[in-house]
C-alpha cells in the first residue's frame, strides 16, 4: 500500500464545511485510490490531504486527477499546495472514530529508517495504544531517503492533549532508535477520514 499526502497552508477556516463537503463528493473521481483522509488545523490555517493507493503505479496515474480537482477547487478554500509526497504505508492500525491527530515528522537515514519503523511499532503501537482515547496510528515512510511520518489518531482533542506528555517521551526514543530528528509535530482535527472511493 502507497500513500500520497499533500499539504496546504494560507486557506480561508471560513469555507472549512464547503471544503470538508466537496472532498467528500469528489473522492470517488481520484481513480484507484482506496480511501482518504483529511485533516484540517484552524490555528494555522493548514490542511493535509493523504490518499492511499494499492500500489505506487496507481499513485502515479491518480496525479491528473488531482490536478483537475485542484483546478477546480479555489485556493482560498483548499490553501496554497505547499508539497506532495509520496510514501510507503508501514503500519495502518486505525480504530474507531476519531477526531483529532497528530502528525510527526521524522528524518532518519536509508540504512537506520527500519530501526527507527520497528521502534515505532514497539513504542507508539505498543505504548500509546493503552492511552485513553487512542484510535490508532498510521506510520509511512520513504525507504530511499529516510523519512518517515507518524500519525496518531485520538477520540477528541481533549484526548490528544492528555496524550502530549507521555507520546513526547515515545517520540523521543523512536528517534534515539533510528538516529533520526523530529523535523516537526503537528496536530489537526480529522474532518473526513476512510471515506470510500471508486477503484
Amino acid at each position: 500500500m502507497h500513500a500520497r499526502v499533500a499539504t496546504f497552508e494560507n486557506r480561508d477556516v471560513s469555507l472549512a464545511d464547503e471544503l470538508v463537503g466537496r472532498i467528500r463528493s469528489r473522492s470517488s473521481e481520484i481513480s484507484r485510490s482506496q480511501r482518504h483522509v483529511l485533516l484540517l488545523d484552524s490555528r494555522s490555517r493548514s490542511a493535509v490531504g493523504i490518499t492511499f493507493f494499492e500500489s505506487e503505479d496507481d499513485l502515479e496515474l491518480a496525479e491528473r486527477d488531482f490536478d483537475r480537482m485542484g483546478s477546480e477547487i479555489p485556493e482560498v478554500m483548499r490553501g496554497r499546495r505547499t508539497s506532495v509526497c509520496a510514501y510507503e504505508v508501514v503500519y495502518d492500525e486505525a480504530e474507531g472514530e476519531a477526531s483529532a491527530a497528530r502528525i510527526t515528522s521524522l528524518r532518519s537515514t536509508p540504512y537506520r529508517v527500519r530501526d527507527m519503523l520497528l521502534s515505532v511499532r514497539e513504542q507508539i503501537l505498543g505504548e500509546a495504544s493503552e492511552l485513553d482515547g487512542w484510535r490508532g496510528a498510521l506510520t509511512l515512510a520513504d525507504l530511499d531517503t529516510g523519512e518517515a511520518k507518524i500519525v496518531t489518531f485520538w477520540a477528541s482533542d481533549d484526548a490528544l492533549r492528555r496524550s502530549e506528555i507521555r507520546e513526547t517521551q515515545l517520540r523521543g526514543r523512536v528517534a534515539a532508535a533510528g538516529g533520526a530528528s523530529i523535523a516537526g509535530v503537528d496536530r489537526y482535527d480529522v474532518t473526513v477520514a476512510a471515506v470510500p472511493v471508486a477503484a
